[in-house]
């Protein structure tokens, strides 16, 4: 398995996806998104890998936060 530490982001209703190695631009992006999102919108930092089997693709490690855009425009971080 890869040792580089990698961090997917999305948020859902906006259709916004990535993948980085920084938790903290994860979350930036996810934020970014959100500012423009409904209310009740969500968004997911998830730790992720390389596949170890020689696909292209990422291995999901579990979420290690998430963002809801709340009524008065605020978002709710929780750390999971």
């Amino acid at each position: 398995m890869s040792s580089v530490r990698l961090y997917s982001w999305n948020v859902f209703s906006r259709r916004a996806a990535g993948v980085t190695d920084s938790p903290a631009r994860a979350a930036g992006h996810v934020a970014v998104e959100l500012a423009e999102a409904p209310a009740g919108a969500v968004g997911s930092v998830r730790r992720v890998t390389l596949s170890s089997a020689g696909h292209a693709r990422y291995v999901d490690l579990g979420e290690v936060a998430r963002a809801t855009r709340e009524d008065d425009g605020g978002v709710h971080w929780e750390v999971v």
